[in-house]
């Protein structure tokens, strides 16, 4: 007799197949951005904006510290921008559908961007005009959750430098949450 993971996956899979990759993606940030406001106002109800944002920020930031962390350990410590690009900024390839039936891993997308800017001691870095999760948000927030997603959500591309070089200076120059129409980001050695 087939288990219910059996019986679900089997009418599951040939659905998924026949469903763009992007489509899935955006169906995941869109649950997530509901998950997350969801939670962000029962945290505002019960300890208020301040304490509620920092532990937003903490929730956000410390694993992407880690991350940070783990990827400069990975790479022998190195302290250089071209090593942290490396590391954060070019594409990995990412799951499959298949891979993420098999491991229920969702599916990751990063916003597409460029460099601006390119030294050995400074870069900057642009994000296309378009992200699946400020789409995501946008759809479900009020302008007051935006404002506070802004300030307490937007952490981990900070946490994950600061991780792999606590001495970077890291800068979020422009921010979709911000009412920008991209995300920039300065980071100096």
């Amino acid at each position: 007799m087939a288990t219910t993971d059996q019986r679900l996956f089997g009418k599951l899979q040939p659905e998924l197949s026949s469903v763009p990759p992007g489509q899935i993606v955006e169906q995941a940030y869109d649950k997530r951005a509901r998950e997350v406001i969801g939670l962000c106002k029962v945290l505002i109800a019960r300890f208020g904006q301040e304490e509620a944002g920092d532990i937003l920020r903490t929730a956000r930031y410390e694993p992407s510290y880690d991350e940070g962390r783990r990827a400069a350990e990975a790479m022998g410590m190195p302290k250089d921008i071209d090593s942290y690009i490396e590391a954060h900024w070019v594409p990995k390839p990412r799951a499959t559908i298949e891979e993420y039936l098999k491991t229920n891993k969702a599916p990751f997308w990063s916003a597409p961007g460029h460099f601006t800017y390119r030294t050995k001691t400074k870069a900057v870095h642009r994000t296309s005009n378009w992200c699946f999760v400020w789409e995501a948000f946008k759809k479900v927030a009020d302008a007051e959750m935006i404002a506070f997603l802004a300030k307490y959500y937007c952490v981990h591309d900070a946490a994950f430098a600061k991780g792999f070089n606590p001495s970077m200076k890291f800068e979020m120059t422009k921010n979709f949450f911000r009412g920008d129409d991209f995300c920039e980001y300065t980071f100096e050695i």
